[in-house]
């Protein structure tokens, strides 16, 4: 028997057009997981280029069960291009999160279609009463209108989880890619996932941590859980004052992915610290012009699956 309701597992460094598959041991229903990002990757390559599309999502999204197990999958859609045609590569890291059916699982959760920036998403039926919702990021798009790169100061993107009459939650949000005279990308849309989960005994336990560049930081659960991971709610990268650079390579994430304990990495031997290693958003061109530390920020939850009472 498991000694959590609760599934928290990582995949990383998914490319382009690369799937990712996740196995439970249990079977759960379709509305009892959701999978969002615990980081990206944008890289030209050797030169730095102005930017007119990049973004990344999480497309077929499909769950099977069969022999008392369930398979989640999926593929990894991104972009990253200027107007010479120029392209780079994307890579993700994706984590799902999943309810095991139990006496007090009782959980919602959802990847709705992606919704305009400054819009909110589908409405998610919700089978909790009185729930804590969180929401993440799963995904995003940005691009100029007609066939123009330009120069960047800042890219961002942020989601937040709404509870409506009727027991209904949405997720609502804002992305920005812009240049320092205001110039902004219009072509814009979001993806998020939702976890709705019981306010009194819950099966995950979060807690909210802002991550700037830096050493090792960690988050306290309250509670012993046995596994965990650091899921994207958003996240800012400005180049300093207002000045206008190129990319080279972009990325939002932290170093806890090439531990040798897999999908527990940050999670510590006591389970109830989850350890940052290097959380780092960064973005730099050749000329050595990189991120303002002080602008520059990724904003996380830090999700365990509480441990069962034996």
């Amino acid at each position: 028997m498991s000694d959590s309701f609760g599934v928290v597992q990582l995949a990383y460094d998914i490319p382009i057009g690369g799937q990712f598959s996740f196995t439970v041991d249990g079977v759960i229903a379709s509305n009892s997981f959701c999978l969002g990002l615990a980081g990206f990757v944008f890289d030209y390559g050797d030169n730095d280029n102005n930017i007119l599309d990049m973004g990344v999502s999480l497309t077929g999204i499909s769950l099977s069960t069969a022999n008392g197990k369930s398979t989640i999958t999926g593929t990894v859609n991104g972009v990253l291009e200027d107007d010479d045609h120029h392209t780079g590569n994307v890579y993700t890291q994706v984590i799902l999160i999943a309810a095991l059916p139990g006496p007090y699982s009782q959980v919602t959760m959802a990847n709705p279609p992606s919704f305009s920036s400054g819009g909110t998403s589908e409405q998610i039926p919700l089978t909790v009463e009185s729930p804590s919702l969180t929401g993440m990021l799963s995904g995003f798009s940005m691009g100029y209108s007609g066939d123009s790169d330009q120069g960047v100061n800042q890219i961002s993107a942020t989601v937040t989880a709404y509870l409506n009459s009727g027991n209904i939650a949405t997720i609502g949000g804002t992305c920005v890619l812009a240049e320092s005279s205001k110039t902004k990308a219009t072509n814009l849309s979001l993806y998020g996932a939702l976890l709705a989960d019981a306010s009194s005994s819950p099966v995950f336990e979060i807690k909210a941590f802002r991550a700037k560049k830096g050493g090792a930081t960690s988050v306290t659960f309250d509670n012993e859980v046995s596994m965990a991971q650091a899921l994207l709610v958003g996240f800012n990268v400005q180049y300093s004052g207002n000045h206008d650079h190129k990319v080279k390579k972009m990325s939002v994430s932290y170093n806890n992915f090439y531990s040798p304990t897999g999908s527990n990495a940050g999670l510590q031997p006591d389970h109830k610290t989850f350890m940052f290693l290097g959380p780092q958003p960064f973005m730099r061109d050749d000329s050595d012009n990189s991120q303002d530390d002080n602008l520059s920020y990724a904003d996380y939850v830090v999700i365990g699956a509480v441990k069962t009472q034996s």
